[in-house]
């Protein structure tokens, strides 16, 4: 299975480069091409030599059996905390506001 890449500068409330981390959940799925997801967490840390940079690879949720999606967990070091849903296309890169659909 191809991963797909989410390439974006994340940014705070104020437009500043945003600093924190990620945490994303995903239920256990069957990919497109058939391959099994098992049910996992992964933090994603906002690298401090390159704010806001958000730069990781998921499993496709397109097309997923049962249908998926992520969870994200914002945590920024601004005081920021929210949780969002991304839908993870087959083809990339793409944007966070891609992911959000």
């Amino acid at each position: 299975m191809e991963l797909t890449r989410i390439f974006d500068i994340l940014k705070d409330a104020d437009g500043a480069p945003a600093a924190g981390k990620l945490v994303i959940h995903n239920p256990a799925f069957i990919a497109a091409d058939g391959t099994a997801v098992a049910a996992g967490i992964l933090a994603y840390v906002i690298p401090t030599v390159s704010p806001g940079l958000v730069d990781l690879m998921l499993a496709p949720t397109e097309d997923a059996d049962p249908a998926a999606s992520y969870t994200v967990e914002y945590f920024l070091k601004s005081g920021a905390a929210y949780s969002e849903t991304w839908q993870i296309p087959r083809t990339g890169p793409i944007t966070i506001s891609q992911a959000r659909g």
